[in-house]
């Protein structure tokens, strides 16, 4: 996982892990071809992933989401960097929120009012975002990797 966010990382069937490990047997030519399945998988995941994160009124977590290609492997990544992503994916327990008097705080300030003592937030429902894009897209994926064998 990233130091914040989210790295979604997605084990293929057989035929995909097979092309991605085994890619530098094959030609040229199918090596280009594994790569552009992956590379386009990657950006339908990423962009999937953009419709189903929820619209929060910054929108930082819709615009905190991008997509990158490994150089070294035939590998794709989908991240998320909005610092809360990971909460709205996966949910909260609920939150406890209180000043420290140790820091010579004794209010804390929450939509311009100050308030002290303990703060309970409560819990955040999860929102999956990442995890569905990823099992959207994974089907076509492994269907346009299995296209490249026949």
């Amino acid at each position: 996982m990233s130091r914040c966010g989210i790295d979604i990382k997605m084990f293929s069937g057989e035929v995909v892990k097979k092309a991605a490990n085994d890619i530098k047997r094959y030609d040229k030519e199918t090596q280009g071809k594994i790569r552009n399945v992956i590379a386009k998988g990657t950006i339908a995941v990423m962009k999937a992933a953009i419709i189903k994160a929820p619209m929060g009124p910054t929108g930082s977590l819709k615009a905190g989401i991008h997509s990158e290609m490994e150089r070294e492997k035939p590998q794709g990544i989908v991240k998320s960097d909005a610092p809360h992503s990971h909460l709205v994916e996966f949910g909260t327990v609920e939150r406890i929120a209180s000043n420290d008097p140790r820091k010579g705080k004794k209010a804390m300030r929450i939509n311009d009012k100050f308030v002290s003592g303990v703060i309970r937030t409560g819990k955040m429902p999860k929102r999956p975002f990442m995890r569905p894009a990823m099992m959207q897209e994974r089907g076509k994926i492994e269907n346009e990797m299995e296209k490249i064998f026949q």
